[in-house]
């Protein structure tokens, strides 16, 4: 985006050293942006309900409406879960 305007002002063009920096810095950026989204297919929706709620308790961030909620369904389907699995006569994890 950056690369048209800075092509036509030759005079204020990275050159040297700092255009190697400035694309190393590009790389670094896309791939770090690349692994935070796929970190997420690693996460379980448990993860992210314990991390909102290490925010709000350690970080003070109130979280949103859609956060809460999101919560109590996970908190609902994990009640569900260990109560179906004790009224089988399973072992709770």
């Amino acid at each position: 985006m950056l690369l048209p305007p800075a092509l036509v002002r030759k005079d204020s063009f990275l050159m040297g050293r700092a255009l190697y920096v400035g694309i190393a810095s590009g790389v670094a950026l896309g791939a770090h942006c690349g692994f935070w989204i796929s970190s997420f297919d690693y996460l379980s929706v448990a993860a992210r309900v314990v991390t909102a709620l290490l925010a709000w308790l350690v970080l003070t961030e109130r979280p949103g409406l859609l956060t809460v909620v999101g919560g109590a369904v996970v908190l609902a389907g994990l009640y569900v879960l260990l109560k179906g699995r004790s009224a089988a006569g399973e072992p709770e994890p």
